[in-house]
């Protein structure tokens, strides 16, 4: 009787390469430059200019005329994000030989929580209504979310592409910017718009991008000296009149004074790995990945918004 492949099988082993590959990929640039400030409270108190104190010409032996600025408190409040993973403790000790069971388990729920915050940087919204019924929350709330950086820009700081959106343009870039007006520090636009940024240039001299090298050595594409961000969580798909395939392109000046910021709660700015340890019910472990954290703006003239931005 021959060696049958069913019976060769047996005795042949896979070779299976340490490591897991990504298949799930977004681009983010925004972390090398977003500042994160630590907070005691489970909120984030500031204030901002609201009226200025005026002042006026007067002659001699009148009385000087008093007035004092107005101030607007503004409160954010920190968000919570947060996964379990549980891993059976019979797979963990006997099918770690290659990889690590609960180290690639806990890394790739990290992964998850990084990539949740990434996407609300951008279109969280703290208005969204979530059910968190099945989790002991009793029914649908709000507040849960952040507001990411198109809820928080101000209606003032909105430049238009037209009634229906349309291409990128220079004039719209230049505009954007010059509503920041102690100067912006980026811009971040989807992979869609910086092709198209690189297709505006091109067809201008038909010469690379302008790039500028940041403080680590880096070489990042540039408009103006501003960095351009590719941040894949910006969508292409917002309705702007009828049409249904706009983006929109951010300016922001990112600092803790008078800037763009994240707020954070704990010992560090990242997320925090917590052993829960052994269930009760099974024979597994429970890791916990969690991050306090929320997204602030100090002055409403740091942040600005082109929309309407179609493909070319």
């Amino acid at each position: 009787m021959p060696l049958l492949a069913t019976e060769a099988a047996k005795l042949s082993n896979n070779d299976l390469v340490r490591g897991v590959v990504q298949e799930i990929i977004d681009i983010d640039q925004v972390f090398q430059f977003l500042p994160f400030v630590q907070t005691v409270g489970k909120a984030y108190v500031y204030n901002r200019e609201n009226t200025l104190a005026s002042a006026q010409f007067i002659s001699t032996n009148v009385d000087v005329p008093e007035s004092a600025s107005s101030f607007t408190e503004v409160s954010t409040t920190l968000r919570i994000i947060a996964g379990d993973v549980d891993v059976d403790n019979f797979l963990a000790e006997s099918m770690s030989d290659t990889n690590a069971q609960k180290a690639i388990q806990i890394a790739l729920k990290a992964k998850a929580v990084g990539r949740l915050f990434s996407n609300k940087f951008i279109t969280g919204d703290e208005t969204t209504s979530y059910d968190l019924s099945g989790l002991g929350g009793g029914g649908a709330v709000t507040l849960v979310e952040f507001n990411g950086l198109d809820r928080l820009t101000d209606s003032s700081m909105v430049v238009t592409n037209g009634t229906n959106g349309g291409p990128l343009s220079f004039d719209k870039i230049d505009e954007t910017l010059d509503k920041i007006k102690l100067g912006a520090d980026v811009i971040i636009m989807s992979r869609r718009t910086v092709r198209d940024y690189k297709k505006l240039v091109r067809a201008l001299s038909e010469v690379a991008p302008e790039f500028v090298q940041l403080d680590n050595g880096t070489r990042i594409m540039a408009y103006s000296g501003k960095p351009v961000l590719l941040n894949d969580f910006v969508p292409d798909t917002n309705t702007v009149g009828a049409s249904t395939d706009c983006s929109t392109v951010y300016a922001v000046r990112f600092n803790e004074q008078d800037g763009v910021h994240a707020i954070y709660s704990g010992p560090d700015a990242g997320m925090r790995v917590v052993d829960i340890g052994q269930l009760q019910s099974r024979d597994a472990t429970r890791m916990r990945i969690k991050w306090y954290v929320a997204l602030a703006l100090k002055s409403t003239l740091s942040l600005a918004k082109l929309t309407g931005v179609r493909d070319i």
